[in-house]
């Protein structure tokens, strides 16, 4: 007789663990989510200086529109139709050094709209019809797909599912055939010096599937992606409401230092102070590192799980120095994300070397602004997650010194590059790997778990559950390569529907 399975421990209030209790809830189980921190969201943050409100999280974000599948996901439990949203007409902006479009300009516009870009690829490149034909041409196909093909978990299609499947082979085959190739791989194709650098600089030093850059442009050209305003706190809040609209429970400011076991099934949790939730089933929504090695023992680990944590398999993001700026005036005009290089790299007090920075203007939500006014968020990313954490733990007075500098490294570089941000300069505030291992725990201080395998499709999802131990599931961020909002709602939704068809039980979707 199987054994009935009614309570859920969820370790973890950010988004993959909020989807997750709401589609639980929903399916009525009880739930229970365990959050160390006092707020939910997890990564998914903002927060105020003063009059400013700096966020975190989302610059843009895809499924906001019923032109995506991704909308569906996204509703269930952010309820769309009460976010306000802007769509800016460029994605990115890139700056180039070594060469110029005609006219002289050095600032490369990846646009949303899929016949603009076009048109200013042929403008600004000629001689790369051939190559601009591929690139759009890809866009244009991702942009007439549905993507997600299906929003069933792979674990869901069972043998009838994976025969209905093979009606989306040449589908497949195509997307297949795209994600294994890189940015560099069509920069090294590009025969006009501004083409090629643009493109060269778009990927950020990486070898970054291609596909990932030219499905933002799909997504914008369907109108299905947006920035949402009022930031990225509310945005969690709005899940927040949802899971506890429906009757789940949440204690934050609450630890967990392991996952208990019970005769090969996971039986509940044993919190920092020694007391102890039982439960039928736990869902581990925190860090990918301290799930398995900390909370597990590392007693779980399977040949493939061991090989990712040796970082033989994917790499994960960086951590970031984060430097968030409130200023005085709008720079109205300007665009709101852009790439500035460098001639010669620049060294930021942790010995990082920096050849360009990414700048996010704010200047379009009173939520974050007032009127008049802008906030600027520039990310460093960094491998030098220790200097930063041992600093902090070491030396409070020299921790604070380094975190002047870093803003002082971003304030030289941003005047250079924008001018008028030093004399606007009205509010900061510098966050380091140090805060994002205090306040998220992430390990090496990574901001998003994951970076995508240079084959995008090669490694798309990591598995759930563990072969050894029953009753135990694994989401978010470190579950899904490439990371994302979108990704874990849907981590949170698909664990849910396994559980519920594992237990015979009839998912439900969240209702408003």
């Amino acid at each position: 007789m199987q054994r009935k399975r009614e309570k859920v421990i969820i370790i973890g209030a950010g988004v993959a663990g909020l989807s997750a209790g709401c589609h639980l809830r929903a399916s009525g189980y009880h739930t229970e989510i365990l959050e160390a921190h006092s707020l939910p969201g997890g990564l998914c943050t903002a927060w105020r200086r003063g009059e400013f409100l700096f966020d975190g999280c989302i610059h843009w974000m895809p499924g906001m529109s019923r032109a995506s599948a991704l909308y569906e996901i996204n509703d269930e439990v952010l309820d769309l139709a009460g976010i306000e949203v802007v769509r800016h007409e460029t994605i990115l902006n890139v700056e180039t050094l070594n060469s110029a479009a005609p006219g002289g300009e050095r600032m490369f516009h990846l646009y949303g709209n899929i016949d603009r870009l076009e048109s200013y690829l042929r403008r600004i490149a000629p001689e790369d019809g051939a190559l601009i034909d591929e690139l759009v041409g890809i866009c244009r196909f991702l942009s007439e797909c549905r993507l997600p093909p299906t929003l069933d978990p792979p674990e869901l299609l069972g043998w009838r599912g994976k025969l209905g499947m093979l009606r989306l082979l040449p589908l497949v085959l195509k997307m297949k055939r795209i994600g294994g190739r890189t940015l560099r791989d069509f920069a090294a194709r590009a025969r006009n010096p501004f083409l090629k650098e643009a493109l060269e600089r778009l990927t950020l030093g990486k070898d970054y599937p291609a596909i990932v850059v030219l499905m933002q442009v799909a997504f914008a050209h369907q109108g299905s992606s947006a920035t949402p305003l009022g930031g990225s706190l509310a945005f969690a809040r709005r899940i927040e409401s949802r899971y506890l609209g429906l009757g789940g429970a949440i204690s934050y400011n609450t630890r967990v230092a392991r996952i208990r076991e019970r005769a090969g099934r996971a039986c509940g949790v044993e919190l920092v102070d020694g007391s102890v939730r039982e439960a039928d089933l736990v869902v581990s929504a925190a860090d990918g590192h301290f799930t398995l090695f900390e909370a597990l023992g590392g007693r779980h680990l399977t040949p493939a799980l061991r090989e990712l944590y040796a970082l033989n398999k994917l790499e994960p993001f960086e951590s970031l120095v984060y430097v968030s700026l409130g200023l005085g005036a709008a720079f109205a005009g300007q665009p709101p994300s852009r790439i500035f290089a460098f001639a010669e790299p620049r060294t930021l007090c942790d010995g990082s070397q920096h050849s360009w920075i990414q700048a996010h203007l704010v200047n379009f939500d009173p939520a974050q602004a007032p009127a008049g006014k802008s906030v600027v968020n520039v990310m460093l990313l960094t491998r030098q997650h220790e200097f930063w954490i041992k600093l902090r733990a070491s030396d409070r007075t020299r921790y604070q010194a380094e975190k002047e500098r870093a803003l002082q490294f971003v304030l030289d570089a941003l005047e250079e590059k924008m001018g008028g941000v030093k004399a606007a300069l009205e509010t900061s505030d510098v966050a380091t790997p140090a805060t994002f291992v205090r306040f998220t725990g992430n390990w090496m201080g990574s901001y998003e778990g994951w970076y995508p395998d240079k084959n995008f499709l090669a490694a798309n999802s990591l598995p759930k559950s563990l072969p050894t131990l029953r009753d135990f599931y694994m989401i978010g961020q470190w579950s899904e390569p490439g990371g994302g909002i979108t990704p874990c709602i849907k981590s949170g939704r698909d664990v849910a529907r396994i559980i519920c068809l594992e237990d015979g039980r009839e998912w439900v979707a969240p209702s408003r």
